[in-house]
């Protein structure tokens, strides 16, 4: 019986493709990863002084966490911002 491929390369079995597919895949993987930097972020909002209706400004916010502390005063309505926060955990006070 003649073989449809004689000459030329036999049909890969699917067990060999798989293996051949999984060792490119692992030979990808050898290089060291990218360093991936810090996520950061920011936080904002309006701090009010209680019983103080007019101005707001001169509050001093610190936020206090894994980051380290970040230190920021609000404008004459009341409004702050935090920016390029490291991800974690904080505790804010006024």
């Amino acid at each position: 019986m003649a073989r449809p491929w004689f000459g030329a390369r036999p049909p890969a079995s699917p067990r060999r493709a798989i293996a051949c597919f999984a060792l490119s895949l692992l030979a990808g993987c050898s290089q060291a990863p990218l360093d991936v930097p810090a996520s950061l972020g920011s936080l904002n909002g309006r701090a009010r002084l209680e019983g103080v209706y007019t101005d707001q400004s001169g509050i001093t916010l610190r936020l206090s966490g894994a980051g380290g502390e970040h230190v920021t005063r609000t404008d004459t309505t009341g409004m702050f911002a935090f920016s390029e926060i490291p991800a974690g955990t904080y505790s804010l006070s006024a």
